[in-house]
C-alpha cells in the first residue's frame, strides 16, 4: 500500500505526472488538493499532444477551484513528462504553457522521488515506458526512459510488442501451441491485421495489450515474455551495483515481474511510498523554495 509522503506547505503549487498513457495533475496548498487526471502527455512523441492535455489539465485544475485560469499564472508549477530528453525542449514547453513559474523535466525525478521519498534504494519503473534508479546519498544514477522506438525495455510497450511478435511467432509455426498467440491472430484477424495494427497503433496502444499476459498466464509465451523482461531490471541494477538495496517497482506492469527476479531482488522489494504524482507535488514544493527562499 502506498505511504502518504504529500509535504505540507501553504503556498498553492502546480504538480504534474505526464506519462505515455496519462497524464495526472494536481494543484495543492492554502487547503486545496485538487486532482485531475488525463490522457497521455509525452513530449516526444507528441509535442503539441503534450501540451494540449497539459493545458487542458491546467483549466480543469482552475475550474474546480473555482477560480479564473489567470490566476494559475505566477504560481509554482513542476512539470515531470515522459519525453524530455534535454534542456533545450524543456525549456521550449514550459515556454508554451499559460503559465511563469514552470519547471519542466523528464519524469523519472518524480516517479522516483514519489517511490523512495528520501530514502536510498532502487526503482524498476515499468509502465508504458521504462527506466531503472539507483540512489545512493545525494547521488542519483537513472539510466532507461528513451522511448519505444530505441528502449523502453521491460515496458508495457515493450511486453505488448512481444505479444504481438508471439502472435506473428505462432502464425509461423515457431511455437507449437500457444494461446497467448492464438489470442492476438484471433484479435486481429490473423497475421496481416497485426501488422496492420501496429503500423498504426500510438504506444499507448500497445501498451494496452500488456493484461494479455494476465489472461495467459500459464502459456509458455506469456512465461518467456516476463522473463526476458525480468532480465533486463536485474541486469541493470546488477550494472548500476545494486548491492542489497530495497526494490521499488512502479509502473502497471512492474509488480507482475518480481516473481522473475532472482532470489535476492525478489527479497528486497518493497512497495512505493508514494505514486509519481506525489513526488512531483515534493518537487513543486522545492521549486517553490527556491523561488521564495
Amino acid at each position: 500500500m502506498e505511504e502518504n509522503i504529500k509535504p505540507v506547505g501553504k503556498t498553492k503549487v502546480i504538480a504534474v505526472d505526464g506519462g505515455g498513457s496519462r497524464c495526472r495533475m494536481a494543484l495543492v496548498g492554502e487547503g486545496l488538493d485538487l486532482r485531475v487526471e488525463l490522457g497521455a502527455a509525452n513530449a516526444t512523441s507528441d509535442f503539441d499532444g503534450a501540451l494540449a492535455t497539459c493545458r487542458e489539465g491546467l483549466a480543469q485544475l482552475a475550474s474546480q477551484a473555482g477560480m479564473p485560469q489567470e490566476d494559475l499564472r505566477p504560481l509554482p508549477a513542476y512539470f515531470g513528462l515522459a519525453g524530455i530528453c534535454d534542456a533545450d525542449q524543456a525549456q521550449r514547453f514550459a515556454a508554451a504553457l499559460p503559465l511563469d513559474h514552470a519547471r519542466v523535466e523528464e519524469d523519472r525525478a518524480a516517479a522516483v522521488t514519489g517511490a523512495l521519498g528520501l530514502d536510498d534504494g532502487a526503482v524498476m519503473h515499468a509502465g508504458t515506458g521504462s527506466f531503472v534508479a539507483l540512489r545512493r546519498g545525494n547521488a542519483l544514477h537513472c539510466v532507461g526512459g528513451w522511448g519505444p522506438k530505441l528502449g523502453d525495455e521491460g515496458s508495457a510497450h515493450w511486453v505488448g510488442r512481444e505479444i504481438l511478435r508471439a502472435g506473428l511467432a505462432l502464425s509461423d509455426g515457431l511455437w507449437p501451441a500457444s494461446t497467448l498467440g492464438q489470442s492476438v491472430l484471433d484479435r486481429f484477424g490473423g497475421a496481416s491485421g497485426a501488422i496492420t495494427f501496429a503500423s498504426e497503433a500510438t504506444p499507448g496502444d500497445i501498451a494496452a495489450l500488456a493484461p494479455l499476459l494476465l489472461e495467459h498466464s500459464a502459456d509458455p509465451q506469456t512465461q518467456d515474455i516476463l522473463t526476458r523482461a525480468a532480465s533486463y531490471f536485474a541486469d541493470t541494477l546488477t550494472t548500476l551495483g545494486w548491492q542489497g538495496e530495497a526494490i521499488c517497482p512502479t509502473g502497471g506492469l512492474a509488480s507482475h515481474l518480481g516473481a522473475f527476479l532472482p532470489t535476492p531482488m525478489q527479497a528486497a522489494l518493497r512497495p512505493a511510498k508514494a505514486a509519481p504524482l506525489e513526488g512531483a507535488i515534493l518537487l513543486a514544493r522545492r521549486w517553490a523554495e527556491e523561488l521564495c527562499p
